[in-house]
């Protein structure tokens, strides 16, 4: 097991009750006895679940957030990878900034296979390629189990 110290801001953050009762109090009781009982769960799969569900929760605090506050856009991952460059330039747009044939071209080429694509640090990807990537490390089981606190939570 990692240190806590090690755990991403994720995983931190569903441990958080208030956090919960201050941005999300909905599903701060609801949480809070999923986190109890995912204690018992194995290491690995625990540690799935929690990413699960804090992803789920930040994006409903993100559209609650959008909802509320003019200067915050909700953008969806999904979106950025099947059509980046609409994408970007509707956040160009929000930003005020001006959408020209250079950007087009950065996001393009930036978005796109190359010959540095493979490196782990290269920024020019498959950005389509990426939509599902999370899901291809993870067990049939794990999916399955994923999905089904998702629903938990929305229930």
């Amino acid at each position: 097991q990692l240190p806590s110290a090690y755990l991403h801001h994720e995983e931190r953050l569903v441990r958080m009750p208030a956090f919960l009762e201050a941005h999300l109090p909905i599903f701060a009781e609801r949480v809070a006895g999923i986190v109890a009982e995912l204690r018992s769960r194995p290491y690995r799969l625990r540690t799935i679940l929690e990413k699960v569900l804090a992803v789920e929760l930040m994006e409903n605090w993100f559209r609650a957030l959008s909802s509320r506050q003019p200067l915050v856009k909700l953008m969806h991952y999904e979106n950025l990878c099947t059509d980046p460059l609409s994408q970007f330039q509707i956040a160009a747009d929000f930003l005020g900034i001006p959408w020209d044939a250079s950007l087009s071209a950065a996001v393009l080429a930036t978005t796109s296979v190359n010959a540095t694509s493979g490196h782990r640090h290269s920024i020019h990807r498959d950005t389509a390629a990426q939509l599902n990537r999370p899901w291809r490390f993870l067990t049939p089981g794990e999916v399955a189990e994923g999905y089904k606190l998702i629903e938990r939570l929305r229930a």
